[in-house]
């Protein structure tokens, strides 16, 4: 019991002397301040500079050449359904799927308690004004259809003939 008691004063008196210094030591904002050195291999650099290289010249030989690069792009969506009537909204849908079938792509997302269905890739506004003006005929959507600008999903013109043969 003598040998807890010695020794929970020794921790005390040891705490007691940490604190003090602690307190006592006064601080200056240069000594404590860091240096970091990095040090990378240069290659990853070079490697970095010919990816953004490639990207730039393929963009510019595909913009040049009118061609459309597969992958995403910025362009346009129809926002053709904004609804919390589920039953509604599956119709447009199907309608969509049906009549355009393989031709442009449904998007369907749920924000609670709305349904929201966008429709079609187009990369030029022009495609999707003329888009909207059919669909608006056609009189199975209620109410306006909303362009709205997006990253969208474009095809090459090679997949695309291969899809039609």
């Amino acid at each position: 019991k003598m040998n807890r008691i010695v020794l929970i004063l020794l921790l005390m008196v040891g705490m007691h002397a940490t604190v003090v210094a602690q307190v006592d030591t006064p601080v200056d904002a240069m000594d404590t301040m860091l240096i970091v050195r990095v040090s990378a291999d240069p290659r990853l650099d070079l490697l970095g500079k010919k990816l953004a290289d490639y990207n730039v010249s393929k963009a510019k030989s595909a913009s040049s050449s009118g061609k459309v690069v597969a992958g995403r792009t910025q362009g346009y969506r129809l926002m053709v359904v904004n609804s919390s009537d589920r039953t509604y909204a599956m119709s447009v849908r199907s309608y969509l799927l049906k009549q355009y079938a393989g031709q442009h792509l449904v998007h369907m997302t749920f924000v609670n308690p709305y349904i929201k269905l966008k429709f079609g890739d187009f990369v030029e506004r022009s495609e999707a004004t003329r888009m909207r003006d059919q669909l608006l005929r056609s009189g199975i959507i209620k109410g306006n259809i909303y362009l709205l600008p997006e990253m969208v999903i474009v095809k090459r013109a090679a997949e695309e003939t291969e899809e039609e043969n």
